[in-house]
């Protein structure tokens, strides 16, 4: 993959800016590679360390459900593992246990939205 990127600027400030983004892209691309070997809870725990443009209502709500889903056993399977039928599963025992339909539903979309981040 290349990408290219505008820059204003001295000559010494735009390679300042190339090995800032090339430091970057070294540590994205150690993420991505590391994600199917993490488990869920770690996978969770670097989502929410991570900068997102949130209301604090929004990030309040996120680490609610990251706080829960590390409490369930499926924070201990590994990222590669995880498919729709153990997600299923545990969104029925979430339910079960006298989850109501908007908890259930908050966990899900923490946990989707933690899985589409990590695939970036």
């Amino acid at each position: 993959m290349q990408r290219s990127f505008w820059f204003h600027g001295a000559l010494e400030d735009a390679e300042a800016r190339r090995g800032e983004l090339a430091t970057q892209f070294a540590e994205y691309r150690a993420v991505r590679r590391a994600v199917p070997f993490l488990t869920v809870g770690e996978l969770l725990e670097r989502w929410m360390a991570a900068h997102h443009d949130w209301r604090p209502s929004t990030g309040s709500s996120a680490r609610s459900n990251v706080k829960a889903l590390n409490a369930d056993v499926l924070a201990d399977r590994r990222v590669s593992s995880l498919r729709p039928e153990v997600v299923r599963q545990a969104m029925a025992r979430w339910k079960e246990t006298g989850a109501r339909v908007s908890v259930v539903s908050g966990r899900f979309r923490v946990l989707r939205s933690s899985l589409a981040t990590s695939g970036d």
